[in-house]
């Protein structure tokens, strides 16, 4: 009996941790489509924080602004943590 309860509780290990596989593949791609589709000039609405507000603003700029703001920030992080002492 024991014996049997684990070889069923191995298969139903097996079978989960596949279909977490294929469904990491399957939203991985999904995620890959959708940043191809994205148009530049689409105009992308987020909240952010306000200095000296507990409110936050809603700001709607083009995606490629974002994007920018994006890079630039990841490239001031790398040089900030780059610089020696």
């Amino acid at each position: 009996m024991g014996n049997l309860m684990k070889l069923k509780l191995i298969v139903v290990s097996i079978l989960l941790s596949m279909s977490s596989v294929a469904y990491s593949a399957h939203h991985e791609e999904g995620e890959k489509v959708k940043k191809e589709r994205v148009d530049k000039n689409a105009k992308v609405c987020k909240r952010l924080e306000v200095p000296g507000s507990h409110i936050k603003k809603r700001i709607c700029k083009p995606q490629r602004y974002w994007d920018k703001l994006t890079k630039d920030s990841q490239d001031l992080s790398q040089e900030m943590s780059s610089r020696p002492g």
